[in-house]
């Protein structure tokens, strides 16, 4: 007679690289050892023990026939019959995460998590109830007797930029930092009243700048431009806003805006409308093609850089023309008689001109 039996591992299919390359399984009649046979992949796992006798000599008894196999480092065995269960339970590991913000925090982000850059489909989501921290739980170490090397991707979050540091055993950091941008250029007298910065020209210091939301009613930041003419708002947020432009009382005697979006190039054109001021809306994301960080003329901090193009140019006022001064006339000298007159001078001409009417009468009366 013959018996035959294999082997079954239990082991996460070795991911932990604890199976040996070979086991021993002795073959037992009535309990004594009578025979062993090393096996391994080669052999598929199993084993057969051949000719065997089906009881002793002048006995009618059936031998009893089991199997027993050697130790195995790591493992715990169960036999079935003629077939050897070795198992074991592979090494389980945790990975941590913590989420860092710079500047306007956000409400909540979703973190995924890859094994040997392979999307596990595991998700992690972190807010300020869990105080922004999170970790994956009973992730396997090894994976066909290699480390399973675990990193994280954040669900990308508008307006922010990400950076992970760490690791899977000191743990990983996410930190999202607020995108930002800038608005800046200046503001100079247009001389030759094209509506263009031309070169040469000066800047016009002390202009009042505002910045606005898109729709002109809430201010969010006022500023004046610099001796060189500059202004600048910086680290501001993803959005829409509008510049208005003011001139000082002092120099709107002197000046008015020049003309709006001359020419073809709107990069040194003046943006201020000639009356209000104010400038078209702005939109400041990633799509603005004007954003630039090689900007010297100014430092700022924004993230992404900034958008030198919204200025305003001024004009010198027409003078009117003013009316001429009429001719001084020539003056003839005049005497005047000083004035002498006094209470008895007046009794005296009123004498005289009473005696002067007596004259008359009779002087009629001698004509007649």
């Amino acid at each position: 007679m013959s018996i035959s039996g294999k082997k079954i591992w239990d082991d996460g299919n070795n991911q932990d690289a604890k199976r040996p390359e070979s086991i021993k399984i002795n073959l037992l009649a009535d309990g004594v050892k009578i025979n062993s046979v090393t096996v391994g992949a080669n052999e598929g796992w199993k084993w057969s023990f051949e000719n065997l006798y089906k009881s002793n000599a002048g006995s009618t008894t059936d031998i009893v026939y089991t199997i027993a196999e050697e130790a195995v480092k790591d493992y715990s065995t169960t036999v079935d019959g003629y077939n050897v269960t070795n198992s074991y339970t592979p090494s389980k590991t945790s990975v941590q995460v913590t989420k860092a913000w710079v500047g306007k925090v956000g409400t909540e982000v979703t973190i995924k998590l890859f094994a040997d850059k392979s999307d596990t489909g595991k998700t992690l989501t972190l807010n300020a109830d869990n105080s922004w921290t999170g970790s994956f739980t009973e992730l396997d170490v090894n994976k066909e007797g290699k480390p399973i090397v675990y990193t994280v991707e954040e669900v990308p979050v508008d307006g922010y930029n990400t950076i992970v540091t760490g690791n899977a055993t000191e743990g990983f950091v996410i930190t999202n930092t607020q995108k930002t941008y800038a608005i800046g250029d200046y503001t100079w007298v247009d001389t030759n009243r094209n509506g263009i910065q031309d070169a040469n020209e000066p800047v016009l210091e002390g202009v009042i700048v505002e910045l606005y939301d898109k729709t002109g009613t809430t201010k969010i930041a006022e500023t004046t431009t610099d001796k060189n003419g500059k202004y600048i708002f910086d680290e501001l947020e993803a959005g829409e806003y509008k510049v208005k432009f003011t001139l000082t009382k002092e120099q709107a005697k002197k000046y008015r805006f020049t003309k709006q979006n001359s020419g073809d190039d709107s990069t040194v054109d003046s943006d201020a409308d000639p009356v209000t001021g104010w400038t078209a809306v702005i939109k400041l994301d990633d799509d603005n093609a004007y954003l630039t960080t090689d900007y010297e003329d100014q430092e700022f901090s924004a993230t992404e850089g900034i958008d030198p193009t919204w200025d305003a140019g001024v004009i010198i006022k027409d003078k009117p023309i003013e009316p001429e001064k009429p001719a001084t006339p020539s003056t003839t000298e005049v005497y005047q008689v000083p004035n002498t007159s006094t209470s008895e001078n007046i009794v005296l001409y009123s004498g005289l001109i009473v005696m002067s009417f007596v004259l008359l009468i009779i002087f009629r009366k001698k004509i007649n």
